[in-house]
Parts: C-alpha cells; sequence; structure tokens
C-alpha cells in the first residue's frame, strides 16, 4: 500500500482528482458535505466550479494514487473554514483527524485568526472531532457550526510548507556553520 499526503493549493490539475473522490462518497455523505440532495451534477457547478486558486488550500491523503481523505481549507480575511471526507474505506483509522490537525497548523501558519466548520447536527465524527480540538460548537440557523480561536504560527502569509522549507534551510546553513544540527548537544 502506497501511502502519500499531500498539501497544496488548488489547481486546475487537482480538478479530476477531487471529483473522482466525491464520486465514491454516498448520497448520504454528499449531503453531509454539501447540505442539500447532491448529485455529481450538482457537486460539478455549485462546488468544483466555483473553486479558486486565490483561496483554497488542498490537503490530503493519497493511497495507491487515490484520494482516500480529504481537506479543503478555504481563506478569506485572515479566517478559514475546513471541511473534511474520508472515503468510507478508510474511516475510523485517524486519517480525517489527521487532516483536521493539519488544516488547523496550516490556517495559523497563514496568520488565521480563526478557523471554523459547518456540519449537520446529525454528522457526529465532524462534531466530536471539532469539540476535541477546542472548538466551541453549537447550532447556527439549524445546522452547526464551531470556531476556533488561533494563534498565529509564522509570519502572516507564508503557509506551514514555505516555513518547513525555511527551517530545512536554516538547519542546512548551521550545520555547514557549526559542524552538527542545530539539536545536536555536541
Amino acid at each position: 500500500m502506497n501511502i502519500a499526503p499531500f498539501a497544496e493549493r488548488l489547481q486546475q490539475c487537482h480538478l479530476g482528482q477531487i471529483e473522482a473522490h466525491l464520486a465514491k462518497l454516498s448520497a448520504e455523505d454528499l449531503a453531509f458535505c454539501f447540505f442539500y440532495p447532491a448529485t455529481m451534477d450538482s457537486v460539478r457547478e455549485r462546488y468544483l466550479a466555483r473553486l479558486d486558486p486565490a483561496r483554497d488550500i488542498l490537503l490530503g491523503i493519497q493511497i495507491d494514487g487515490d484520494i482516500a481523505a480529504l481537506a479543503h481549507l478555504y481563506v478569506e480575511q485572515h479566517k478559514a473554514e475546513v471541511g473534511l471526507t474520508v472515503l468510507p474505506e478508510y474511516r475510523e483509522r485517524g486519517l480525517g483527524e489527521q487532516l483536521f490537525e493539519a488544516s488547523i497548523l496550516e490556517a495559523r501558519a497563514l496568520g488565521c485568526s480563526q478557523i471554523a466548520i459547518e456540519t449537520r447536527p446529525d454528522n457526529a465524527p465532524m462534531i466530536a472531532l471539532a469539540r476535541s480540538h477546542g472548538f466551541a460548537v453549537g447550532y447556527d440557523y439549524g445546522n452547526i457550526a464551531g470556531r476556533l480561536e488561533l494563534r498565529p504560527l509564522a509570519p502572516a502569509g507564508m503557509s506551514l510548507w514555505t516555513l518547513h522549507r525555511l527551517l530545512d534551510v536554516g538547519a542546512g546553513l548551521w550545520r555547514s556553520l557549526f559542524g552538527c544540527a542545530p539539536m545536536d548537544k555536541r
């Protein structure tokens, strides 16, 4: 089994993979995601066609080349909202929780002051996940809304992945100057 996590800004080339992932979800799962009795035609028209590379970040886990779990992080005006989907055969393995945590970190790294979820009242796994990560959860116009105030992780606008790259470069520079890794106790 080949497992590959990914995190990147949305690009046009991702749409086919996202569509293939969503097509594997049941009608009930799609209703959890989109708050209406969704069909793949309506998902294409009302969701896929409106994804925006300037604001949408995808985090996911691919297993054997297919997206097994997907987090969509919508970022606008220093606030983020996250949505998750996990294919049924991969549920209860911690994939959703890993992506949820990665989404919170990414939102912090981008300088967001808040991250939110919105879900149906009968989506117990998402509600439990949000509560377990400190979200204030309550009813909002018949749905469940959750919010978590965030502290910045990196300078505003710098993604977690950029921060990692800078730290890698910094560690390499440290090694070249001092002959050991920054955390070595020589």
